[in-house]
């Protein structure tokens, strides 16, 4: 089966029995081990890069992706952004990564809604992986794209922002880059401060998350919960976790 067919038959995986999860995580599950698979060895170079998979299966680095992207409009398009990347243990990051880069995850959205509307309109997953070299352990979390842009209200929020007028607006003479940015900054402050998380937005979210795991603050058990089973609603990631150096899996 070529590789462009082998992630087209993703979205109609059949469960596998062996790992006891619904079919809608079957799909991530597979997409996860699909990376996994992909990218072997790479994913251990110490170094922190963003990456494409096309939809014919290609592995491309993001900015030469984005330079061919310039060069030739009809290579392949983007299926599965992959962050890779290398940091010092921090719990926000280690238990809740879509938090933890969610300026990530912001940017990745607008680069299918807004910078490349038709180029990235087959993105549909991102994958954030983390290596943390003082645990020797590695997390990866998939997640779809639209599903965390609908429960987040992100699909609203960009849509009410970016309204059609102002669209237009970016192939006028007299649209100005910093009307593009300042739009751009609102969205980030309306999306910061959403009240995802029953009462919490996500800064406060990251205030709780960090002051329970850093400062042991057992009284935020309950509130922490609540971002937990808020976070598991809204994100929908399959986890894995693992050790880079046996290349085990690590119940998570």
């Amino acid at each position: 089966m070529k590789v462009d067919e082998l992630l087209k038959s993703l979205e109609n995986a059949k469960i596998d029995e062996r790992y006891e999860i619904t079919e809608y995580h079957d799909e991530k599950h597979k997409i996860a081990e699909y990376i996994l698979q992909k990218f072997g060895d790479k994913l251990y170079d110490e170094e922190s890069y963003f990456y494409i998979i096309t939809t014919s299966g290609e592995v491309y680095d993001l900015d030469t992706y984005e330079d061919l992207l310039e060069e030739n409009e009809n290579i392949s398009k983007p299926y599965i952004f992959i962050a890779n990347l290398w940091e010092d243990y921090d719990p926000l990051l280690y238990h809740y990564p879509f938090i933890g880069k969610r300026d990530l995850l912001l940017n990745v959205y607008l680069e299918k809604h807004f910078y490349y509307i038709d180029l990235y309109a087959d993105l549909k997953y991102i994958a954030i992986i983390i290596h943390f070299s003082s645990l020797n352990q590695a997390v990866m979390e998939v997640a779809d794209i639209e599903t965390i842009a609908n429960n987040t209200d992100l699909t609203k929020l960009i849509q009410i922002l970016l309204s059609e007028d102002e669209s237009e607006a970016r192939d006028d003479y007299y649209y100005e880059e910093d009307d593009e940015v300042e739009k751009i900054n609102e969205i980030e402050e309306q999306f910061e401060t959403h009240r995802l998380f029953g009462k919490y937005n996500l800064r406060k979210a990251e205030e709780i998350i960090k002051k329970y795991y850093s400062e042991k603050d057992r009284s935020l058990v309950d509130d922490v919960e609540l971002i937990k089973y808020a976070y598991n609603h809204i994100f929908q990631p399959y986890r894995l976790v693992y050790n880079p150096n046996t290349k085990q899996f690590i119940p998570a």
